[in-house]
């Protein structure tokens, strides 16, 4: 699918499936490689990021494109089933994109289009934003599953921070026990993700 192009009026199974392709694409990309030497800037890494950035942009301004509060609140309702679709196919960066631009303030202001989804659809978002960034370790054991980009983040960010901060001789093997234990959980994710990668 191209990245650029989404259509509004597509159906919300068939946006959800293009998402988690794009996802899949994206993450089966990565390897150690990208890691190496905390290479934040690593091409895969960024296009995973910028990525995720683009959806949620996306969402945002299909919302506010609408010109009454009747459709804006049918276009939250038709993203409230593409995170439902998206927690099907376990593209959990997917549904992370999307659940953070409904729950952001510019969508959450719009209170007279909330009001107007309907009850079966505002209890399904409030289930959805029960699932939480901790839950990724058991959710990411799916097969097939697409991990949120987000822990992986925070693990590099730590192993960073590792190397920045100053240690005397005194704490240099407890520096390199902490540091060998963060790079064995960063090839334990790479390793679960290639396993885990749709053909």
């Amino acid at each position: 699918p191209d990245h650029n192009v989404y259509i509004p009026t597509t159906p919300h199974e068939q946006l959800a499936y293009d998402i988690a392709c794009v996802n899949n694409k994206l993450f089966s990309s990565l390897s150690l490689d990208d890691f190496i030497d905390k290479k934040f800037d690593s091409k895969n890494l960024t296009s995973i990021q910028q990525f995720f950035d683009r959806t949620q942009n996306f969402v945002q301004t299909s919302i506010f494109s609408k010109s009454n509060v009747q459709d804006r609140s049918d276009a939250i309702t038709f993203f409230i089933h593409v995170n439902e679709e998206l927690i099907k196919l376990s593209d959990w960066n997917g549904y992370f994109s999307v659940n953070c631009a409904l729950g952001s303030t510019p969508i959450m202001k719009l209170r007279s289009a909330w009001k107007l989804v309907e009850r079966e659809e505002l209890d399904s978002y409030l289930d959805q934003c029960e699932i939480k960034v901790t839950d990724m370790n058991t959710l990411c054991e799916e097969p097939h599953s697409i991990p949120f980009l987000g822990p992986l983040q925070t693990r590099l960010i730590q192993s960073e921070q590792l190397s920045r901060d100053g240690i005397n001789e005194n704490d240099q093997m407890v520096y390199d026990i902490e540091r060998r234990n963060m790079e064995m959980n960063i090839l334990s994710f790479v390793q679960r993700l290639q396993k885990n990668s749709r053909p």
